[in-house]
Order: C-alpha cells, then sequence, then structure tokens
C-alpha cells in the first residue's frame, strides 16, 4: 500500500514527465524554491508570499551532502536520482519530512478536534507510516493527499485535494489494476507474489514438518528427499542460501556445512560461505526486517555450544510481526506463547515449522546471544 500510495500522488504532481512546476497563477510557481521532484518538493514563504526561502530544500542538501541544490534548485527536476529521492525523503524523513500534526480532541477549535476525531488513528505519523491505515478506510488517502498540497485553518472535509479526480483515479488503477491489492493481500500480510521463487520453496519445505534433528552425516548436505528427512535450524539456512546459490559447495555442488557458530558475526558468516555475499544489516532492538533476512543468536555455555537460526518470510510492520521459517527443537522457542494459530503460527516443537513472533520478542532480538539479521545479495534468482 505505501507504493501504491507514493506513486500515485507522484503521477498526479508530474504525470511522470513535469518534474518541475509550470509558470503559473500560483505564487509557488513564480518563486525560487518553486515545486520540483517527484512529489513537488517546496520550499517556505517570505514576507512578499514567495517560497523564496530554502527550507527543505536546504535541509535535503544537507541529508544528501550536496549544496548545490540550494543555489541550483532544477537538479530536483533535472537530475532524475534528486527527483525521486527528495520525494522519498520527505515522504519518510522523521525529522524534516511531512507528518500529520498532533491535532487534539480537547481542542476548543472546532475544525481542530474534527480532524483529531475523524483522523485519529493518524495523528503524529509521517505520511509513509499513514500508508497502512489505507487500506483499512481510504479516507487516509485523502489525508495524505490534503497534507501534501496543504490542508488550510478552518477546513475539515468541506474542500477536496488539490487534484483530486487525478489522484483518486492514479490510486484506484494501481490498486486494482497494476498491483490488484485486494486479490494479492489480505489484512495487510503479503501473499506469495513468487510462487516459483525461493522463499516460497523453503516455505513448502517446513511446512513438510520435517523432524529436527542436528545430524553430521552426509545426509546434512545432500540434496535429496534423504537429506530433508531430518534438519537442525542451520541445516534450514544452508539449504536456504544454497537455493539462491549464495552458499555453494562448488566441489559437490550442494549446501555448504554450517553451525550458528558460524555467523557469530558478519566476517565468521562470510568466511564459511567463501564469498562476501551476506551483509550484517542490523542486531539493534529498533531494526526492522525483510522478507528473506536471517536471523541468528548463540552462545557458549561451558563446553557446549547454544544457536539458532532462520529465515525471515515476511515482516508486517503494522502488527509489528515477523513469520520465519525454521527448524526449532523440542522445547520450542523463548516466546512460544506469541506463536499462535492466529498469527499465522505453527505451535509444533522438534520440527521444521513457519513460526510468528513479535520483532521485539525473546525469540529473536531479546534473546541471550543475539547476533543480529543478516541479508544475503548479488543473488539471480528469485527471492
Amino acid at each position: 500500500m505505501q507504493k501504491i500510495v507514493f506513486i500515485a500522488l507522484g503521477y498526479a504532481e508530474t504525470r511522470f514527465r513535469l518534474l518541475g512546476e509550470d509558470l503559473s497563477e500560483y505564487s509557488s510557481s513564480k518563486s525560487i524554491y518553486k515545486g520540483r521532484g517527484f512529489h513537488q518538493l517546496t520550499g517556505i514563504q517570505d514576507s512578499s508570499g514567495l517560497y523564496n526561502e530554502a527550507g527543505p530544500y536546504e535541509k535535503y542538501a544537507d541529508f544528501v551532502g550536496n549544496k548545490n541544490i540550494i543555489s541550483q534548485p532544477d537538479l530536483l527536476c533535472t537530475q532524475i536520482h534528486y527527483a525521486i529521492d527528495s520525494a522519498g525523503w520527505f515522504w519518510t524523513d522523521k525529522t524534516n519530512g511531512k507528518s500529520v500534526p498532533n491535532w487534539s480532541s480537547a481542542s476548543n477549535t472546532e475544525y481542530i478536534k474534527f480532524r483529531a476525531e475523524y483522523f485519529s488513528k493518524a495523528l503524529g505519523k509521517q505520511l509513509n507510516e499513514v500508508s497502512h491505515l489505507v487500506e483499512e478506510d481510504e479516507k487516509y488517502f485523502w489525508l495524505q493527499a490534503k497534507m501534501l498540497n496543504g490542508y488550510p485553518k478552518g477546513q475539515k472535509l468541506e474542500t477536496n485535494p488539490y487534484g483530486w479526480t487525478t489522484r483518486k483515479k492514479a490510486f484506484d488503477i494501481l490498486k486494482n489494476e497494476v498491483f490488484e491489492f485486494d486479490k494479492r493481500c489480505k489484512g495487510n500480510e503479503e501473499l506469495e507474489f513468487n510462487e516459483d521463487g525461493v522463499l516460497a520453496k523453503m516455505k513448502k519445505i517446513v511446512d513438510k514438518h520435517y523432524t529436527y534433528k542436528q545430524e553430521t552425516n552426509k545426509y546434512r548436505t545432500e540434496v535429496s528427499d534423504e537429506g530433508l528427512k531430518y534438519m537442525d535450524c542451520s541445516e534450514l539456512v544452508s539449504r536456504y542460501l544454497y537455493e539462491l546459490e549464495v552458499g555453494v559447495n562448488k566441489s559437490k555442488n550442494e549446501p555448504i556445512y554450517m553451525t550458528t557458530a558460524n555467523m557469530v558475526n558478519e566476517k565468521a558468516f562470510r568466511k564459511i560461505l567463501g564469498n562476501e555475499n551476506i551483509d550484517l544489516v542490523g542486531k539493534e532492538e529498533s531494526f526492522k526486517p525483510q522478507r528473506g533476512d536471517i536471523f541468528a543468536w548463540g552462545y557458549s555455555t561451558g563446553n557446549s555450544w547454544n544457536g539458532h537460526t532462520g529465515i525471515v518470510y515476511k515482516y508486517d510492520e503494522t502488527k509489528d510481526l515477523v513469520t520465519i521459517l525454521e527448524a526449532v527443537g523440542s522445547k520450542g522457542s523463548a516466546d512460544e506463547s506469541q506463536n499462535t494459530k492466529a498469527n499465522g503460527g505453527f505451535s509444533g516443537k522438534g520440527q521444521t515449522r513457519t513460526a510468528v513472533f513479535k520483532r521485539t520478542s525473546k525469540a529473536l532480538v531479546n534473546h541471550k546471544g543475539w547476533f543480529g539479521y543478516y541479508r544475503p545479495k548479488n543473488y539471480t534468482k528469485k527471492l
């Protein structure tokens, strides 16, 4: 939905060709820092009523480290990278981007109270975050369009956003015909777009609930039905990396023999793979994983090693839930109470499975010995 909204509003602003505001009766079009870029970044009005103060232009220039943008604002409409990137920055930057005000329902001002109550779920959110609300109620798309082009004091719903017909038409086409959102998505959860992709293949494997076992023989890496019969967590991940062609024992054309002890840091992980096609992308609690990432934790207890790893099948940012593919032992995870059927998880233990946990659960980032999330790269297979 974030993509649909972002593209629809960008189309309404530019028609995919006009990246700079044409001269018109509007004062913004006569200004130094007139609307430019995919979302028409505009400066701040000065005492003359023109938008001749750099404002967002200066902040974006600082963000990308190019002060020339201040003296040459047309870079935002002549350089395609800046045209798109400035829109993305404006849409998502928590400090300088566009967000919905924290209107108060306790206000004595009627229009403020109305907005606070009518758009209650969007208060204080960036426009990009508001996109998640559009699925349940398209009034929030109306709000995004209004915030992007000005929501004057005193107004409630009596005046539609500028160019509303075009905006709504673009939104409907993208949602219903291009992305087929209602067909492909349910409850803001992504369905399997690539049914022949690697993640879909791995999910079919784990959903057969193969028995958990830490094998050390040839079957740990053998590409066969017998090789899949028993599996532990790191064997599952090694088979995933093999399918992506990121981790391949080239002499035998089979998965690489690895354990979680080989995932303690980026250097160790790359060493066992024999290449640099894996990055440690985040280990802090605030990090949000993406589809295809690998999580890992591990620690020593005396002479023994405890560790676990798995694959991120999807991340639901609205619910802050991570769906993982894993092979888990007989004790299950450190947070089994979260892995419920209602969340889409399978509670069976001692087997391969699809499980669902809160992003901040003890099964993931708050587990003892947390290493972080790794991300495969430079693969050519469909994820």
